[in-house]
């Protein structure tokens, strides 16, 4: 036919159906590659909470992981109610990672068709592909994983600071590579707290013997705040807690407790706004330890174990103490010399009395509810002892 003799409205009809089957088969090849942005619309939800430099972002992950599912699951033309009992889980990371769908598979695999396992073969293959990342841009993270990555938070966050959700797909997935940047505002002012306000509610407790390392010396609550009932507070530490002595000054190291406890606390900043130190007292002195209990015990237990030829008159020559930090107690070693009746050969000289669970009360060691004692034969005094406090 000749077109030129074709009359006007034949003309028209010719054109018009030219351009409807040029829309329609745009509108087919867009429906069939169309990406999805899916950090837009109403399954896209996100938090901004909490207090300045400690605010969170948070994006609604099982929504955004039901979204990208069903976005893809659409795409492979999953049937519906395969699609629908994938997503019947409240957990986000067995949707995106495709745990879901393996069991289904796993589960369902004779009840399917061939060509139904293949789609959601494919769900899984594609979903997988998926990745989204949430970065503080002050720091920004790596998105150059090799494994899918989905992370949908950022913490630490303060008034001002941008946070990007960057997501990530291969080419040929119906999910759109896209990224979108929020600003952080309406983060709440913590309260300041003062440091020096929680100095009344401190003492140092003390116990050991001074000047060695057999004490302990720790800042305690008396009585909390009715705040940090709520909370676990740490007790602070001392700068230096071993080998302290009766009235010396002991600081605290009160920089190290206010950034612990502004690690515990959202809502309040401790600032240091004045030293804490203590008087050492209560420890007892090396020179005035009373053992004399501890002699009695021993003693008792050779009268009931041995003859009264086998020890040498005079008591032990030599006293050491070990401190066992676990039970707070002390195991109280004695070196009886043998007499010369002995009954055991001449290689050995002392007998050994080990006197355990001795607690220290004030200057004097006390039988606690678990003391004992053990005995040896010794050919000399135990290089173990090099450890110990010679108290005799």
């Amino acid at each position: 036919m000749n077109f030129s003799q074709i009359n006007f409205k034949d003309k028209r009809i010719l054109v018009g159906g030219a351009v409807a089957i040029a829309v329609t088969g745009g509108l087919l090849f867009w429906g069939t590659h169309r990406k999805v942005n899916v950090l837009t619309g109403d399954d896209f939800k996100y938090t901004i909470t909490g207090y300045n430099k400690r605010g969170d972002f948070d994006i609604d992950e099982l929504k955004l992981a039901k979204r990208i599912a069903t976005v893809i699951a659409e795409k492979d033309k999953v049937p519906e109610t395969v699609t629908t009992k994938i997503l019947d889980d409240y957990s986000s990371s067995d949707i995106i990672d495709g745990d879901n769908a393996k069991d289904y598979l796993e589960n369902n695999s004779s009840s399917l068709t061939a060509d139904d396992r293949d789609k959601v073969a494919k769900f899984i293959q594609d979903i997988q592909g998926v990745s989204v990342y949430t970065y503080n841009n002050n720091d920004k993270k790596s998105t150059e994983e090799t494994s899918q990555y989905f992370d949908t938070d950022e913490r630490e966050l303060k008034n001002g600071d941008k946070v990007t959700v960057e997501v990530k797909t291969p080419s040929d997935s119906p999910i759109k590579s896209t990224t979108k940047t929020f600003k952080i505002k309406g983060l709440k002012q913590p309260q300041t707290v003062k440091l020096s306000s929680l100095y009344k509610h401190l003492s140092l407790y003390t116990s050991g013997i001074e000047g060695t390392t057999f004490q302990k010396a720790k800042v305690k609550f008396a009585n909390k705040p009715k705040y940090l009932h709520s909370h676990y507070a740490s007790n602070p530490k001392l700068v230096k807690d071993t080998k302290l002595k009766n009235g010396q000054v002991v600081q605290v190291n009160t920089k190290a407790w206010a950034k612990y406890l502004n690690n515990q606390f959202d809502n309040k900043h401790f600032v240091v706004d004045k030293p804490l130190s203590f008087k050492v007292s209560g420890l007892a002195s090396k020179k005035q330890l009373d053992y004399s209990q501890v002699i009695k015990e021993a003693n008792r237990y050779i009268k009931d174990s041995y003859l009264d030829t086998e020890i040498a008159k005079g008591g032990p020559t030599a006293i050491y103490a070990d401190y066992n930090e676990v039970d707070n107690d002390y195991r109280i070693s004695l070196y009886y010399p043998l007499s010369k009746e002995s009954i055991h050969p001449e290689d050995y000289k002392y007998l050994e009395i080990a006197a355990y669970g001795f607690k220290l009360k004030g200057n004097q060691f006390v039988a606690s509810k678990n003391a004992g004692e053990s005995h040896y034969y010794e050919e000399k005094i135990s290089n173990d002892t090099k450890n110990y406090i010679r108290i005799k």
